[in-house]
């Protein structure tokens, strides 16, 4: 129709191209109302044709195919008014055909398009009509190609039609009953339901909807069908266009065991299998291996090997259960490489016990192997230390029989751990005591340790102690050792002292000996040799005893500051009984001499008014014959003059200088007092 519909659009174009003119149905020309009027046809009765909708229209009236566009030809379309119309031809080609709801009537290569209900015209729209089929009533109105329709018709402004249903009506409304289920011919049921007519019949599920069906199937007025599918037997008993359905047949399964997917079979006419499994067509079963899985696909798995049969520890590892070591072994399953297995790798205790749990007791330590520690440790065996981490050898540390002694620095390993004499830094460097220098660190004999070069070391540099604040022995100890030893009496010496650093020293010397140069190696070296003289007042006796006029020396020796000789004089009466007394030899001038009368504090009976200038007196009163203005020389001399027989006490003392062993001589003259 939509062909159709497009031609004839072009066909009026042509003709409007031609300058065909057409003349208007049921309205005049130009008038724009819309409403109908009476026009005569060829002067004719009034005109009751078509409808002209404002555009040239496949029924519009004519006289005779001139009138009419191209593919066009002037039909009478009422026998009994005479009226004609412009139809479009049909059955020309394969493209000429007839709008939904025409019919094409005339001979085949010849035929016309003619309206079901004729032409839509001014007469007969909104008359009242039945529609097609079941279509109800409704009423006549212009169809899009000019033609008359009832509304409830296919495409009317009511139209209902449905899709057609096999169920002996013309749900379509398009006059043909059930056209498209080919009702009444010959079919073949489906499945084991034979030869049949086709027939309409309700849907099982649903009887309220129709559909068509072979008779010989289930709903048809013939069914050969049975019940159900119950019987495995590749037929479709139940003709429903599947075969064994109900037995689930060529459903997807999974085969037993390890036999993979395949599809529901019959195995009889009640049972059926997966094709997988033995004796299917596609059977996979093999040898049943132990590996936890049905290889054989009869539903056990591991057959014949026993599994899960309970089975004894070893070692820690309490009973389990028998299960697959390999495809062809078996353990049990506590034991190591099993699947409840507690034990440790290997035997990382040292224990006593099979922690690996492989029938041998701390093998991985090697206990019982002979040994032998280092050190002064002697043979043993290996046995497990406490802590259970290793082992030890027996006689080592830790040991059961243990030879072990402490360590002890004696070029040995006494603890037996690998080490000799840890702990004493032998070799390493040292400073031997006192003056002995570097050396390194050695064992003594008694366990401990030395400085090389000291006392009993390999390098020693030990020597004799002496006296000078330094250890050459190199015990410790400055300057040890007897006095005898260290500072021996030399000559005259009767006894010393160590200073230290300041080395030996003369404590006393001899009886009229001296240090007078306060060295110890020439020992006490100044003899007293003055005569008749004493370093006591009181002991000296006539050390002097001259005659009138005469004089008499004595030598003697001063050799420190704190040494004296006293010597006494007895003057005779006589005139001139006074003293002279001077030095005739004086060291260094450094010598002086008192003068005492009588007795040894007594002043005697000099001073200036006897003509005594040159005397000075001391704090004792004693005649100084030494002291006076200036430098005395030896040729000084000073004395008392008296008449009366006197005794005197001289004593000579060093009175500057630094002690010295030189002699000096006093000179003592009877007599004389004057120069």
């Amino acid at each position: 129709m939509r062909v159709l519909a497009v031609r004839s659009s072009l066909a009026l174009l042509g003709a409007f191209s031609l300058g065909i003119t057409f003349s208007a149905c049921a309205t005049g020309e130009g008038n724009t109302d819309g409403g109908p009027q009476d026009l005569a046809v060829d002067g004719g009765t009034p005109d009751t044709g078509p409808i002209d909708q404002g555009m040239p229209q496949i029924c519009e009236a004519c006289l005779d195919t001139s009138a009419c566009p191209v593919d066009f030809e002037c039909q009478t379309i009422d026998d009994n008014s005479g009226q004609r119309a412009c139809l479009p031809t049909c059955g020309r080609d394969e493209f000429d055909t007839c709008p939904d709801g025409w019919a094409c009537v005339g001979p085949s290569g010849a035929g016309v398009c003619f309206p079901a209900r004729g032409c839509c015209t001014v007469s007969s729209v909104g008359r009242a009509c039945e529609g097609t089929g079941e279509c109800g009533a409704g009423v006549l109105e212009c169809d899009e190609n000019g033609g008359a329709r009832c509304s409830t018709d296919p495409g009317g402004s009511m139209d209902e039609s449905e899709t057609e249903i096999c169920d002996g009506l013309d749900g379509d409304c398009d006059g043909d009953v059930d056209e498209d289920f080919l009702v009444g011919d010959p079919c073949d049921g489906t499945g084991a339901c034979g030869a049949g007519t086709i027939q309409c019949a309700s849907i099982a599920f649903d009887p309220t909807q129709m559909t068509a069906v072979c008779s010989s199937e289930p709903g048809g007025a013939q069914n050969q069908a049975l019940p159900n599918d119950a019987l495995c037997n590749g037929i479709d008993d139940d003709c429903d266009g599947r075969t064994d359905e109900d037995r689930g047949v060529g459903m997807v399964c999974d085969g037993m065991g390890t036999c993979g997917d395949g599809f529901v079979e019959c195995a009889s006419l009640n049972t059926t299998r997966c094709s997988t499994d033995p004796g299917g067509s596609a059977a996979m079963g093999g040898v049943e291996i132990c590996d936890q899985q049905d290889n054989n696909c009869n539903g056990q798995t591991d057959e014949g090997f026993g599994v899960g049969v309970t089975c004894a520890g070893v070692g820690v590892c309490p009973a389990g259960l028998t299960e697959c070591a390999t495809t062809a072994t078996i353990r049990c399953s506590t034991l190591p490489g099993g699947s409840a297995f507690t034990g440790a790798a290997n035997d990382m205790s040292c224990n006593g016990m099979d922690d690996d749990c492989d029938g041998r007791v701390d093998e991985d330590f090697g206990v019982g192997t002979p040994c032998d520690p280092p050190g002064i440790c002697g043979p043993g065996v290996l046995q497990c230390n406490g802590a259970g981490t290793g082992v030890v050898c027996s006689t080592g540390p830790g040991g059961t029989m243990s030879q072990v002694q402490t360590e002890v620095c004696n070029n040995m390993n006494d603890d037996c751990d690998g080490a000799t004499d840890e702990g004493f830094n032998v070799g390493s460097s040292c400073d031997g005591p006192g003056e002995c220098g570097i050396g390194v660190t050695e064992c003594n004999t008694v366990g401990g340790t030395r400085c090389s070069t000291g006392p009993g070391g390999s390098a020693s540099q030990v020597q004799s102690e002496i006296c000078d604040g330094l250890d050459q022995d190199c015990n410790g100890v400055n300057d040890n050792g007897s006095i005898s030893s260290l500072c021996p009496n030399g000559s005259n010496v009767s006894s010393t002292i160590c200073a230290g650093a300041g080395g030996c020293q003369i404590m006393n010397c001899a009886p009229n000996t001296f240090n007078a140069d306060n060295v110890y190696g020439n020992g006490c070296e100044c003899a007293d040799t003055e005569t008749s003289s004493d370093n006591s007042c009181t002991n000296g006796v006539n050390d002097f005893n001259p005659a009138i006029g005469a004089t008499q020396t004595r030598d003697g020796i001063i050799w420190g500051a704190g040494d004296s000789d006293w010597y006494q004089a007895v003057i005779p009466a006589g005139l001139n009984s006074g003293i002279r007394i001077e030095f005739s030899s004086n060291p260094g001038n450094a010598l002086r001499f008192d003068l005492n009368q009588t007795g040894c504090s007594t002043a005697p009976d000099c001073s200036g008014s006897n003509g005594y200038t040159g005397l000075q007196l001391s704090t004792r009163h004693n005649c100084l014959a030494n002291i006076r203005p200036g430098d005395p020389g030896t040729d000084i001399y000073n004395g008392c003059n008296s008449t009366a027989a006197r005794t005197y006490y001289i004593r000579v003392y060093r009175g500057t200088g630094s002690a010295t062993c030189i002699p000096y001589t006093l000179q003592v003259r009877a007599g004389e007092s004057t120069q």
